[in-house]
């Protein structure tokens, strides 16, 4: 081999030692892994989130309704209600009681209501007294002031009260019987007159439209003796127009017919026809 070959070939050997030599000195990188699912799912096409929507701030708010306000300038005397009882009209036939009662209402400005009935009565209660035949008679007033509600043109409630003052009468046979038999039975009649009784009445009266100016209702009350005349022996059982004398207290339906005088008339509204 020749010189030049022979030191060309040495040449070769130590610059490849030279380049191994660097590559053993020098650090490796480490090695990563890498996972398959995350390369799938980078393949996938990501969706935007949608920007979050204030629904407090989108949403229109409700307007709430507006109250109406009548500012109708209604006259001072609005209407003249006449009115019968009819539920007591029909105790008439009734052998242990008879009444009737009747009333007048004048409405101020829609809304405020004075009343004032008058009645009259004739209770002969059954078994008021197991020794005695008890009868009352007399007649009664009650005046009275209500507040007047407009639920429609045709349904109205009032919230009220009325102050009852009666006169009446009572009368009665007392029979005592002997238990033995031995003896006639004892008689003592009794007849008492102007006698009087006082009571306050809280009301709630409901009435509709029945046809024209004819009104159908009834009134619930709660009635309150006040006052009451009582000589005893028997003591007072029955006070009409209130009731029963049982207690402080008793509660009332009546029943009654309504005709209506209007004294006034709203005024018509022409709409114009549209040029449509």
């Amino acid at each position: 081999m020749s010189i030049s070959k022979a030191a060309i070939l040495l040449l070769f050997v130590l610059v490849s030692l030279s380049a191994y030599s660097q590559d053993i000195g020098r650090p490796k990188p480490p090695r990563t892994r890498v996972n398959t699912e995350d390369l799938a799912d980078t393949t996938k096409t990501a969706k935007p989130n949608p920007p979050a929507i204030d629904d407090e701030d989108d949403e229109e708010e409700e307007p709430k309704p507006a109250r109406i306000k009548d500012t109708t300038d209604y006259p001072f005397l609005t209407e003249l209600h006449l009115l019968l009882d009819y539920g007591k009209l029909l105790t008439l036939p009734a052998p242990f009681e008879s009444k009737a009662e009747g009333g007048i209402q004048a409405v101020f400005e829609n809304r405020y209501v004075g009343s004032i009935s008058y009645g009259y009565g004739s209770i002969n209660p059954t078994g008021a007294y197991k020794n005695s035949d008890y009868n009352a008679t007399g007649t009664y007033i009650k005046p009275g002031l209500f507040y007047q509600l407009a639920i429609n043109p045709k349904n109205k409630l009032l919230l009220g009260a009325q102050y009852g003052m009666a006169s009446f009468e009572d009368s009665g046979v007392t029979t005592i019987e002997s238990a033995s038999g031995l003896f006639e039975p004892y008689e003592r009649a009794f007849a008492r007159g102007g006698l009087k009784a006082s009571w306050l009445e809280l009301s709630i009266q409901s009435e509709g439209n029945f046809r024209g100016n004819f009104w159908l209702g009834f009134r619930a009350s709660y009635r309150h003796l006040i006052n009451m005349d009582n000589p005893g022996d028997p003591d007072v059982l029955i006070v009409p127009g209130y009731g029963k004398t049982v207690g402080s207290g008793v509660p009332a339906v009546n029943l009654f017919l309504k005709y209506k005088l209007n004294f006034f008339h709203p005024p018509v509204v022409v709409v114009p026809e549209s040029e449509d």
